[in-house]
């Protein structure tokens, strides 16, 4: 009876693995396969880097660009969104054949894990401006930015939850917002007076919608029913943290899995 049984509940294992499978494979994209690299890229060893300028009248190059200053603050203390435009130095593609493998293993094991554990995904409301048709919106994917005085390290190892630091107010984690403008404030110019904001790809999962500060967390909490970990915790503008007082002014977004994170641009800012 002992055997039946165990055959039984592997029989019905198979078939959900199977099901969340299926569920995946409804669409494929060009560069999902943890084998296959973008065909743009210039296929540089999968232990190197590199950063590829992109052209300045590219429709990629202006269509960063423009996504940069749209989702940035047009008044306020952070208000850049008048001269943003002239002070784009360059782009560059950042290709990077491990962390590229290793983010792609972790989104269609996401894709395959949220099916599997019964997750329902929502869409990120209000939607992220950087969602674009060449997201997965089955783990909810999104182009995030995050400003950094040290992106020649992040290029070359990724960003790692691991060396945030303790100050974080919803928890260590590796933090990026949806406004241009928020992630400028974290990129110290360098000695040429230039600033760094990555544009990244981040799986935000199913998340953690946060009204209060989040400290001491170093993984996202678990969801009431499954007992599941949310996969991030997001902090929408005009909450209020600290209960009363300021009030959040940019959206925040907090990923704890340095796999569901990859660099893909380099923006190259003057300071004028």
């Amino acid at each position: 009876h002992r055997r039946r049984l165990e055959k039984r509940l592997c029989i019905a294992n198979a078939q959900a693995r199977l099901s969340a499978l299926t569920a995946c494979a409804h669409r494929f994209f060009a560069n999902e396969s943890s084998c296959k690299l973008p065909s743009e890229w210039i296929q540089v060893p999968p232990a190197r880097m590199a950063r590829v300028p992109l052209l300045q009248s590219g429709s990629d190059m202006v269509s960063l660009c423009r996504l940069a200053c749209n989702s940035s603050h047009g008044n306020g203390p952070c208000s850049v969104a008048t001269t943003l435009a002239a002070r784009f130095v360059r782009v560059e593609r950042v290709e990077h054949a491990m962390l590229w493998r290793n983010f792609s293993a972790a989104r269609s094991a996401l894709c395959e894990d949220l099916p599997s554990q019964g997750v329902t995904l929502r869409p990120i409301l209000p939607q992220v401006l950087s969602q674009s048709s060449l997201m997965d919106t089955r783990v909810n994917e999104a182009l995030l930015y995050h400003g950094s005085a040290h992106v020649d390290t992040i290029l070359q190892e990724g960003l790692d939850p691991r060396l945030s630091e303790d100050r974080g107010l919803y928890g260590r984690g590796c933090y990026f917002s949806d406004r241009f403008c928020k992630a400028l404030q974290y990129a110290t110019p360098d000695a040429d007076g230039l600033q760094h904001v990555l544009i990244c790809r981040v799986l935000l999962g199913d998340p953690f919608y946060t009204s209060t500060e989040q400290r001491n967390l170093k993984v996202p909490p678990r969801q009431g029913g499954t007992g599941r970990r949310y996969d991030s915790i997001i902090a929408s503008e005009g909450i209020s943290p600290f209960g009363r007082g300021r009030r959040q002014q940019h959206r925040e977004f907090v990923v704890f899995d340095k796999q569901h994170i990859y660099p893909e641009f380099v923006c190259i800012i003057s300071t004028l």
